[in-house]
């Protein structure tokens, strides 16, 4: 089977949606939206998980931490 370089198509970029519809299609403007289309919303909801569950880590050692130190106080 013959291999076409995506890397002309999608920016020197490794976006598996776009090589996969460049492959399938052979259409540089599909690929290139699906590639912004799909790809592109897909890494920001992974940064904004990751955000909240560092978050709510962050958040719950926090109050673990003061509550321990009200404690300690307490008991003096």
């Amino acid at each position: 089977m013959y291999q076409v370089d995506t890397s002309t198509v999608c920016d020197d970029r490794s976006d598996f949606v776009c090589d996969w519809v460049y492959d399938w299609s052979n259409n540089e403007t599909l690929a290139e939206a699906a590639g912004w289309l799909v790809e592109r919303p897909l890494k920001v909801g992974l940064i904004l998980l990751a955000a909240y569950l560092l978050n709510r880590v962050v958040r719950r050692a926090i109050a673990r931490g003061e509550e321990r130190m009200l404690h300690d106080r307490d008991r003096r």
